[in-house]
């Protein structure tokens, strides 16, 4: 197990203890959508496009 997974495993533990919603605010080309995107699907994608607006994804953990 890498350092990132273990990383990667560590930060999806705190967010998943219970529901909630969390409002991911920062500057522009700061990885906003792609810190959502490794915690929703585990992946990274190097070819993503700029969001325009908003994004709003639901992640449930697997148990």
């Amino acid at each position: 197990m890498g350092i990132w997974e273990a990383f990667l495993n560590w930060l999806r533990s705190l967010f998943f203890k219970q529901e909630m919603e969390l409002s991911l605010i920062g500057l522009q080309n700061a990885g906003k959508t792609s810190l959502v995107n490794v915690v929703a699907t585990g992946g990274y994608s190097e070819d993503m496009i700029p969001t325009v607006g908003f994004n709003m994804r639901k992640v449930t953990k697997e148990m």
